[in-house]
């Protein structure tokens, strides 16, 4: 990581510090929930499969 990216906290200013671009899109609303622990990741998990058996 640069050094800005650990001062800011941002993992998106790796990308800009190597000279490439990033975008930025409006959200859908409601915002998918984001996956921050184990559980969420089983939870996007079961999502997934239950999506894929339809």
């Amino acid at each position: 990581p640069g050094q800005l990216e650990q001062v800011e906290s941002l993992e998106q200013l790796r990308v800009l510090e190597a000279g490439y671009p990033i975008s930025v899109a409006i959200s859908p609303e409601p915002f998918p929930p984001g996956i921050d622990t184990p559980e969420d990741l089983e939870r996007a998990e079961r999502l997934l499969q239950a999506m894929a058996a339809r």
